[in-house]
């Protein structure tokens, strides 16, 4: 016995048996009466089992230790209390020094229930602070806050770590008017600038295990956490939520609701506090009674924007623009967030449904909402669940709505026909062939209210193919238009991939049957037949007249009236009324009419339209309409409306490549040219006048005019500016878009090619090729002329080529002689002599083609001029000129040239040239010229005559 006694007295003396014990659970101050946790005997908790503390050696040290373990503050006094003998004295004999965290620390005690403890009685502990729980946002829902009232007021807040639903319910219990129950909501909606601006000693955790029959939440309160980066957030059973209905400019004006049973109804509470910060639109509200509209004073609306921050129609980043931020748009963040929310964006902007959604990272401070949840009953995404507060965000949601896909027909004539082309994202694409079908036709037109249906021109030239990027669908059975379907962009690698071009059956065109471009009986050409508009007084006017002509680019009307239906009896069964601001009779009211036996419309318009091409035969294509000319874009013109302007101009048939690339030009006044089912010629084809936009302008392709080279235009020519005393004999040279280019000579060679090429000029038949003479042409092409079988070379297969720069000889070029050739020469002897020594005086002679020989033939002296002299000698390379004489020698009449030379404002010897009269050869005169130059060689004239003209050239 007395060793037992020893020991005991050992543990009292020697601090407390195994401070790490394990088994010590917590401390708290019990109150029967009471749900203070500051006040109470103490409960202190060994492996689970509750018990109490013995006040054996108890002083006002173990007072403090008491308050500071259940943080409580500071001791007020304590009392005794009954205890009951049911449970076991755990601490007794205590040694406090005041500096411990809690009794386990203190030094004295023996073990847990070791010292024997007789008494019934046990300390109950008065503590300073009076703790009370509240939700932060809402008064039944939010972060758990904790208050402390003592010598001054304490806040912070519950850390979401350990706090469980259990925790939630007894909160809210604790709450009046919140319910028997609660459960624990996402922490993040509850995370807000307080929370975030709070210090680490403001947070404090919560752990009821271990405790039995809990009274109040801060009898489970630990110690500090060394970190605390969630709240506990609670939602009690009572709570409702709130929101305003109406206004989707701004979220923050509108008609309160409020949320009973997951519908959304008036609220039986007019007057909520605090209202409009509950809300998160501002702190104070104004609010009408009578029809319970509230307004806040924040002006917060939901929106789309693009890259640039610009603010789209249905698609885009998810953003929040609010009026106390200066109208700055704030992103919406990424973190959890789903289709729902996607959904719920798209309703509430009016945009159908989502098509598409994705996660953009981004690096942002910018963010005003996170961890959004909705139900897709909200009247916003606004009153969402979320976490609203200023704060960083790494990624933002980015959803396209069905509403951003728009659809039109671009290029065409009428609103319903033309390249169909797709809004995706902001950006017009072009819609792929591939994969497309007469169901998607459907689909396209019934969209544009276009009809019901139209026909696929995909494989014609009639619209510009159009440039950018493209979009393929699929569409299934249910989707109702274009919108449904899927889209995918494609990589627009194939160079060959056409796109959707359609007329829709309800396109409709205005058509004037007459001679002239802007006159004569006013039909709408509609399924390819012509109906004709009703002339009655009651409905043809002025008015309407001008509408017409305007719409036909014709300017106002100069005359409107009827004419007799005739066999044109086909009549459109409306009227128009129209306004100043419509700019097509079809855009006008419209009235149904009984037209059967009425008369036609008919008017004359003050303008007049032209096609024509800026060089007449070639050069950029330009229309001329009553108020306005300009050019064609290129970009949306056609090799067909080339050939048919060719024709209509008389330029031939065919077209050739260009060789010259005309660059931009502002002068592009109309798109495009399109013929009409009746359209006689290109002025009366429908005219699409370029649109003067952002989008237009910035198409460099619209901006390069229409430029067509008709085949009618090259005309060929012998150069004769180094031989300009030959006539047809030289180089040949064509003519091709404004520049004299050398002709081939393998081309050349060729016997039909010769034919053509004299034919045309008036030259006869060809003899021969001949080698390129002179120097090096500057033109850096070619012509290849074949298959030639008619009389001017534009009937001939004509192409282009390449000369290859530094390496290309004029020995690939080539020369020709006709049958016709003549050569002009000056002779100062007689025909007894055989040489002269100086080729810039003498009588003018003609050399021409005779069947077996040269021919040789005088100049006569008639009607000479100064004129003709100075063309002789330049033509003879013999300077200026300086006289002539007459000669009277008699000559036969077959040795007389049978033309004479008067020259005026001519560029050529040969244009001169002209026939003569006929006269007594007694009366005619040889012509004597002398030139100031002088050239210096001894010439064999017996070869002149008897040789070719190549070897007179030498």
């Amino acid at each position: 016995m007395w060793f037992l006694l020893l020991l005991l007295h050992t543990f009292a003396h020697f601090g407390p048996v195994n401070s790490a014990d394990a088994k010590q659970g917590k401390i708290i101050l019990r109150n029967e009466n009471d749900a203070n946790p500051c006040e109470g005997h103490v409960e202190v908790y060994y492996d689970n089992k509750m018990g109490y503390v013995g006040d054996k050696n108890w002083n006002n040290k173990t007072d403090e230790v008491v308050c500071k373990t259940t943080h409580c503050g500071q001791p007020m006094g304590n009392s005794n209390v009954y205890r009951s003998y049911s449970h076991p004295v755990w601490l007794n004999e205590l040694d406090c020094k005041g500096n411990e965290e809690s009794l386990w620390d203190c030094d004295g005690w023996p073990g847990p229930s070791v010292s024997f403890y007789r008494k019934p009685t046990v300390k109950k502990v008065k503590c300073s602070y009076n703790i009370s729980f509240h939700l932060e946002q809402h008064k039944c829902e939010g972060a758990v806050k904790y208050t402390i009232q003592s010598d001054k007021k304490e806040t912070g807040y519950i850390c979401n770590e350990g706090f469980g639903a259990d925790d939630a319910t007894r909160l809210c219990k604790s709450i009046p008017g919140c319910g028997e129950t609660g459960k624990m909501v996402t922490s993040q909606w509850m995370r807000t600038e307080g929370f975030m601006r709070s210090q680490l000693g403001a947070f404090k955790k919560i752990n009821c295990s271990g405790i039995q029959n809990v009274k109040h939440l801060w009898q489970c309160i630990e110690s500090h956490p060394s970190k605390c980066i969630l709240p506990a957030a609670v939602s009690c059973t009572d709570h409702k939520r709130l929101q305003l209905r109406g206004n989707t400019a701004n979220v923050c004006s509108g008609q309160l609701e409020e949320e009973e049973n997951d519908k959304w109804k008036k609220p039986k509470n007019q007057t909520i506090p605090d209202l409009c910060k509950k809300l998160h639109c501002g702190e104070t509200s104004q609010q009408n009674a009578a029809n319970d509209n509230v307004h806040c004073p924040d002006k917060v609306k939901v929106l789309l924007t693009d890259d640039s921050d610009r603010e789209t129609k249905c698609y885009g980043y998810v953003k929040i623009q609010k009026t106390q931020k200066n109208d700055k748009k704030s992103h919406v963040c990424g973190d959890d967030w789903t289709e729902k929310e996607s959904e719920m964006v798209c309703k509430e902007l009016n945009c159908g449904k989502v098509i598409k959604k994705e996660l953009k990272n981004i690096n942002t401070e910018n963010g005003i909402m996170n961890h959004v949840k909705c139900t897709g009953s909200e009247s916003s995404l606004w009153y969402c669940r979320a976490e609203h507060r200023s704060q960083k965000c790494t990624s933002a949601p980015y959803v396209v709505c069905q509403g951003s896909r728009e659809v039109r027909l671009q290029d065409g004539p009428g609103k319903c026909a033309g390249r169909l082309e797709v809004k995706d994202e902001g950006q017009w694409k072009r819609v792929s062939k591939e994969n497309w079908d007469g169901s998607y036709t459907k689909h396209a037109c019934k969209q544009l209210d276009c009809g019901d249906d139209g026909k696929d021109k995909s494989d014609s030239d009639e619209f510009s193919q159009g440039t950018g990027e493209m979009l393929t669908f699929r569409c299934q059975q249910s989707d109702k238009n274009l919108a449904d379907c899927t889209a995918t962009n494609t990589n627009n690698q194939n160079r060959n991939e056409k796109a959707v071009q359609l007329i829709c059956n309800e396109n409709k065109l205005l058509f004037l049957d007459g001679p002239q471009s802007c006159s004569g009986d006013v039909a709408i050409e509609y399924k390819e037949e012509l109906y004709w508009l009703s002339g009655s007084n009651e409905r043809w006017n002025k008015e309407l007249a001008d509408k017409v002509c305007q719409q036909m680019h014709c300017g106002n009307a100069k005359r409107h009236n009827q004419s007799s239906p005739g066999v044109k009896n086909r009549m459109w069964n409306e009227s128009f009324s129209c306004s100043s601001d419509q700019k097509s009779i079809f855009d006008c009211n419209k009235t149904q009419i009984n037209s059967s036996n009425s008369t036609i419309a008919h008017v004359e318009c003050e303008g007049n339209i032209t096609v024509t091409l800026t060089d007449t035969c070639w050069g950029m294509v330009n229309i001329s309409t009553g108020n306005e000319t300009g050019y064609v874009s290129g970009a949306h013109w056609s090799d067909t409306l080339s050939k048919e302007l060719c024709k209509e101009l008389g330029c031939g048939t065919e077209i050739l490549k260009p060789i010259k690339k005309p660059g931009t030009s502002d002068g592009i006044k109309f798109k495009s040219l399109f013929k009409m089912k009746n359209s006689i010629n290109m002025r009366q084809y429908s005219i699409v006048k370029m649109e003067m936009n952002p989008e237009s302008t910035k198409n460099q392709d619209s901006k390069k005019p229409a430029y067509v080279v008709c085949k009618g235009s090259i005309k060929p020519r012998f150069n004769d500016k180094d031989n300009q005393r030959h006539k047809c004999s030289g180089n040949v040279e064509v003519s091709y878009e404004g520049q004299w280019l050398p002709v081939s000579k393998k081309t050349l060679d060729n016997k039909e090619t010769q034919n053509t090429i004299c034919t045309e000029l008036q030259c006869g038949n060809g003899l021969s090729s001949k080698p390129y003479f002179g120097p090096k042409p500057t033109e850096n092409h070619v012509i290849i002329i074949q298959e030639c079988s008619q009389k001017t070379i534009a009937e001939c297969k004509v192409e282009t080529a390449e000369l290859s720069g530094s390496n290309s000889q004029t020995s690939d070029l080539g020369g020709l002689h006709c049958s016709n050739w003549k050569t002009l020469a000056l002779e100062d002897f007689g025909p007894s002599q055989t040489s002269s020594e100086n080729i810039c005086k003498g009588d003018l002679v003609v050399y021409s083609n005779k069947e077996s020989e040269p021919k040789r033939n005088f100049v006569s002296s008639q009607e000479f001029s100064k004129d003709v002299g100075e063309k002789l000698c330049e033509a003879m390379k013999c300077g200026n000129y300086k006289r002539y004489r007459n000669s009277t020698e008699l000559l036969k009449a077959d040795n007389w040239y049978e033309g004479i030379f008067k020259c005026k404002n001519s560029t050529n010897i040969w244009d001169c040239e002209t026939q003569k009269q006929q006269r007594d050869q007694n009366e005619t005169a040889k012509l004597f010229i002398e030139c100031h130059g002088k050239i210096y060689f001894v010439v064999d004239y017996s070869l002149i005559i008897t040789a070719s003209l190549t070897v007179l050239e030498t």
